[in-house]
């Protein structure tokens, strides 16, 4: 079933569409907002809906309540109606007499995302950047199951499934988008897939320092990047040309999880010269994005670094914290989707812009359609 992600309305609406009298003198009035936070296309318009609330929890419907914008980034009707003017991020306020509630609205870039949700029972779902087309695609065992990896076209996702009471164990699977779903590996962890489609690399979950490859026919398995004895390369993504291999290693001199990259023709690796973790290629192949922090608070910024190693900079705000769990690049290479202490976050590669996605609190690991 197709649906917008936003807080629940149901609880709201239960009382139907009627208005009732509710005089402002009375303790405890006040308004609530729906939704709370949420997102919009340049372009796009949604509804929000404020309504009535009072003392003993009640919530109701009134007719004479107010909608309003205070940011250039969106236009907003007298009746709640909002559209997306300008990227950015915005406050919509609905008011009655001196009552007033907030929400906020990211205005964000098209595109589509898939999703792992982060509960006892993980799941791989797929919604557009506005928050529109939830579908829930398959379910991706407990926590830590997820990370999906797109395959070219709408030809499905590569996942990885954390198996149930196995302590931290997960598998490979592919699925397409009609219910078919096979076992790509069954020891495999952190996939990304050849922008051609012709390989999936991953590394083996049974040691973090053996990086492999396979296609997606499950034909070819053959390693990449072994290091078996101080288990230590981990993250693979190939470049866009698939001519180079990106990874997060720890066997290399001066110890710590160190960037590299590897040719794969020759074998033949290089350090980035910066320590990280999950190393991103952008789509011109110029640059790549990775998480640079504090290892064991799991508290750190996203950067960008020249293919060559040169030029690092911080491309989140400073103030703002951002886990290693899940970057990836918006296909013409101008957004960075990365997950901060709250949500998921749209980041502006040129400025810092950061457009957080309210709708996707509870997701994580998630990656951009190309």
């Amino acid at each position: 079933m197709s649906r917008r992600l936003t807080r629940p309305l149901a609880a709201l609406l239960a009382l139907g569409a009627c208005t009732f009298f509710d005089p402002l003198d009375q303790a405890g009035l006040g308004i609530i907002l729906s939704p709370a936070d949420t997102a919009v296309l340049v372009g796009g318009r949604f509804s929000e809906h404020g309504m009535m609330v009072n003392s003993y929890g009640d919530v109701y419907p009134s007719d004479h309540l107010h909608y309003i914008g205070l940011d250039p980034d969106i236009a907003v009707t007298g009746g709640g109606t909002v559209t997306g003017v300008a990227y950015g991020r915005a406050t919509v306020v609905v008011t009655r007499g001196g009552l007033a509630d907030t929400g906020r609205v990211s205005v964000v870039p098209a595109g589509t995302l898939a999703l792992s949700k982060s509960s006892d029972t993980a799941s791989v779902d797929v919604v557009n950047a506005d928050g529109s087309g939830f579908t829930s695609v398959v379910s991706a065992g407990q926590f830590g199951g997820g990370a999906p990896a797109w395959l070219p076209g709408n030809a499905g996702l590569v996942y990885q499934y954390a198996i149930l009471g196995g302590g931290g164990d997960t598998q490979l699977f592919v699925t397409d988008f009609a219910g078919h779903t096979t076992m790509l590996e069954p020891f495999g962890r952190n996939p990304r897939v050849a922008r051609d489609g012709g390989w999936v690399y991953f590394q083996i979950a049974a040691n973090e320092g053996e990086i492999w490859r396979v296609h997606v026919d499950g034909s070819g398995l053959e390693a990449v990047a072994t290091d078996t004895l101080s288990g230590g390369d981990a993250q693979p993504d190939p470049s866009p040309d698939g001519t180079q291999l990106a990874f997060m290693s720890t066997r290399f001199p001066g110890g710590g999880f160190q960037l590299a990259v590897r040719d794969l023709a020759t074998g033949a690796e290089r350090l980035l010269g910066t320590e990280g973790q999950l190393p991103r290629w952008a789509p011109s192949g110029d640059s790549l994005a990775y998480w640079h922090g504090d290892v064991s608070s799991g508290m750190g910024a996203i950067f960008v670094i020249g293919a060559n190693g040169g030029g690092a900079r911080q491309v989140s705000p400073t103030g703002r914290i951002y886990r290693p769990l899940g970057l990836d690049w918006s296909p013409e290479g101008q957004w960075l989707l990365a997950r901060s202490d709250s949500s998921l976050d749209l980041i502006r590669v040129n400025d810092g812009l950061v457009l957080p996605l309210g709708y996707a609190a509870r997701y994580f690991l998630a990656s951009w359609r190309w």
